[in-house]
């Protein structure tokens, strides 16, 4: 299971460690050391202290996986594109509602592979549906021909035009394995797809959408084989778009490494 980690902050002044109401803020600070891309720099980077937390802040009920995934969408941070409905992402609600969170993103990528599965079942029933109704038609036209020549007392071109037609049968069943082949491959690259995007949440949630970018899932060359053409266009295109889209909301994003900078420069 994919969770923030939230070892023991210091504490603040001010704020006493026994009081429950300062449990939740305290555990977000949990990495105010040793991590530059730590829950603590998402207080930097929305605004906010540890004594400054307002309650929104911290409330994690209704927290859905539609504003966790805002995190990563540029219209969420551009104040030009923005939904005066949506409002931005509250990084800290949600960096501490991940456990959760990250639940429900199991089950829903859960479900979206099973169906991916029933697409690609579907697929190879229609496909060697035709396959196998094209094949049944040039076998039916070659046996008419051989019968044909057969007539003719030409057992010679009969023979050659079965063997064409044993021909045709074989690059059916190669062409039929070769389709399946491809939606296995198909199936791994969804499911590597999808295990790259939940840790690319994660980070974008948890530490900061700078080191989402570089968890995104790349495809290679290798992976595209077996794929057709217009099926690797496909996925070459899926991840390019990710990825741009992913960049300008790291562009748009309050950027938690400025703001560290501007402290430091500060102090």
């Amino acid at each position: 299971l994919l969770t923030c980690d939230h070892p023991q902050p210091p504490t603040p002044d001010g704020v006493t460690l026994n009081d429950p109401r300062n449990q939740r803020s305290l555990q977000i600070g949990a990495h105010v050391h040793g991590n530059a891309w730590g829950v603590a720099d998402l207080a930097h980077e929305s605004g906010h202290t540890f004594k400054q937390l307002a309650p929104e802040d911290t409330d994690t009920r209704n927290v859905t996986l539609k504003e966790a995934f805002r995190v990563i969408l540029p219209d969420a941070w551009d104040s030009d594109a923005g939904d005066a409905d949506e409002p931005q992402p509250r990084l800290l609600r949600l960096a501490t509602a991940w456990p959760e969170l990250n639940l429900d993103l199991e089950s829903v990528v859960t479900n979206k592979i099973n169906d991916f599965k029933v697409k690609l079942a579907a697929e190879a029933t229609e496909v060697e549906a035709v396959v196998d109704l094209k094949t049944d038609e040039l076998q039916h036209k070659l046996e008419q021909r051989a019968r044909v020549a057969e007539s003719k007392l030409d057992p010679a071109s009969a023979q050659r035009i079965r063997s064409m037609a044993w021909g045709v049968v074989n690059k059916a069943e190669a062409a039929k394995e070769l389709r399946m082949r491809g939606r296995n491959k198909r199936l791994v690259l969804r499911q590597q797809r999808a295990a790259c995007k939940k840790e690319s949440l994660r980070i974008a949630v948890c530490h900061g959408i700078s080191g989402a970018v570089s968890a995104l899932f790349v495809v290679s060359e290798e992976m595209l084989t077996d794929l057709s053409t217009s099926e690797a266009l496909a996925e070459t295109h899926e991840m390019t778009t990710t990825m741009f889209s992913m960049l300008q909301a790291a562009t748009l994003r309050p950027a938690v490494a400025a703001a560290v900078a501007k402290a430091a420069a500060s102090a």
